[in-house]
């Protein structure tokens, strides 16, 4: 059963990577026990249910905001100096 938080913390998280088109980020995701794998891309499209990174020149992944939701995909956002953990804007009101 799907709660009204979780909606909203779905669309705000939408909103959120839509403001993220264009920028750097590292990308880190849970493969299993103790695999992770890191990779640095750009955002590059958002759709209603995943959002594209660029990976290199020419690569592109695709990944779910669930996937973000429930951790497996942590994301950091280069703002030019450092890495900052994207935390969604998770606004209940």
């Amino acid at each position: 059963m799907i709660y009204k938080e979780e909606i909203v913390q779905l669309a705000n998280l939408k909103k959120g990577m839509a403001d993220l088109v264009g920028k750097k980020v590292l990308l880190k995701r849970t493969l299993g026990k103790s695999k992770i794998l890191e990779k640095t891309a750009v955002v590059e499209e958002t759709y209603p249910w995943t959002f594209c990174v660029k990976v290199g020149n020419e690569l592109k992944e695709s990944y779910t905001y669930a996937d973000v939701l429930s951790k497996n995909v942590e994301l950091s956002i280069y703002d030019g100096e450092k890495l900052n953990p994207y935390t969604a804007p998770f606004d209940l009101k």
